[in-house]
Order: C-alpha cells, then sequence, then structure tokens
C-alpha cells in the first residue's frame, strides 16, 4: 500500500521503481534524461500568497544518485536553478568546486501562527550529508517572498529535476560519476 501514489510518477521514475535495469543501465538511462552541469532549469509560477517551504530532506541513493528534496505547503512555487562556479559558492561562504543555485519565487520559509513564530535564520539552516555528489546545501536568503538556497558537490553532475504531489515536492537528484 505503500505505492498508492506510483501511478502518478514520471514514466522514468516508475521504470526506475521497477529496478528492472542493472546499475550501469540505470546510470546510462538517467544521463540521458539528465540536465547537464551547466544547465539551468526555469519554471515560472505566480500565485495569490506565498507558499511555505516546511522542509528540506536529503538522502543517498545507491549506486547511482544522492537526492535532496525540497518539502511544501499546498504547492510547488516558480522555481529557478542554476549552476553555480567554485567563486559563488565561495561567495556564499560553502566548498566545493560546483553547485546549484535553487531560488523559490513567492516562498516563504517564515511564519506565524498565533503567538508561535517559526522565524529561523538564514545561518541557522544548513545541511552537510557530505554524499558522493551532494556534500553541502544552505539557506542563502529567505526574506520577503523569495527564498534561495545553495547546493554544492564535489565535482560538476548531471542532475534530474522534477515535482511530485501529495505532498507537494521539489526533488533534485544529483548524478553520481561511475
Amino acid at each position: 500500500m505503500a505505492w498508492l501514489g506510483f501511478r502518478n510518477l514520471p514514466p522514468i521514475r516508475r521504470r526506475l521503481t521497477d529496478s528492472q535495469y542493472s546499475v550501469g543501465e540505470l546510470h546510462e538511462l538517467l544521463q540521458q534524461l539528465a540536465k547537464s552541469p551547466q544547465e539551468s532549469v526555469v519554471e515560472p509560477r505566480s500565485v495569490a500568497d506565498p507558499v511555505l517551504l516546511a522542509d528540506i530532506r536529503y538522502a543517498r541513493h545507491e549506486p547511482v544518485f544522492d537526492r535532496i528534496v525540497f518539502d511544501f505547503v499546498h504547492l510547488v512555487p516558480g522555481y529557478t536553478i542554476t549552476p553555480l562556479t567554485e567563486a559563488d559558492l565561495i561567495e556564499r561562504e560553502m566548498q566545493g568546486p560546483w553547485g546549484l543555485g535553487v531560488s523559490f519565487a513567492d516562498c516563504r520559509i517564515r511564519y506565524q501562527v498565533g503567538a508561535i513564530d517559526s522565524a529561523t535564520a538564514p545561518s541557522e539552516i544548513v545541511g552537510r550529508p557530505r554524499y558522493p555528489a551532494l556534500t553541502e546545501h544552505k539557506l542563502v536568503s529567505g526574506d520577503s517572498d523569495r527564498v534561495e538556497w545553495a547546493i554544492s558537490a564535489p565535482s560538476e553532475a548531471h542532475y534530474l529535476v522534477f515535482k511530485l504531489s501529495d505532498p507537494p515536492r521539489l526533488v533534485i537528484d544529483l548524478i553520481r560519476h561511475t
């Protein structure tokens, strides 16, 4: 029953979940579908009220890719993903030769419910998984209605970007070098 949403997965995810492929075939298939390390992704979307970024998670998926997931309340906002150079990462006080900048429009990380304020300073939101394709992620800016994250990697990597629903989330898979 855990795979009730299986039919809603993009075709590539369904094939990978079925796991009919060997490791080499999986890596080759992902490389064909992935964005190049120099390619940007833009999905504009305008919403009436800012969306709340609820959580950030990451995981290691043996043996082919590492994943970072941005969970949202209600829907995935518009986003832009741009490659970052080593100089861009140094400017953001991060290490690594390559990374991705992830910017969400009409999005907030801060909200208030009654007398409880959940505001978190950007310096407090940092993750260092030290995986083969994902070494660090950090909140760069969380002001007004725009949220920006930086992700660093030990080397340039092809990557996949896709949205899932129930709950709404943006998924970025960083393909490991073999």
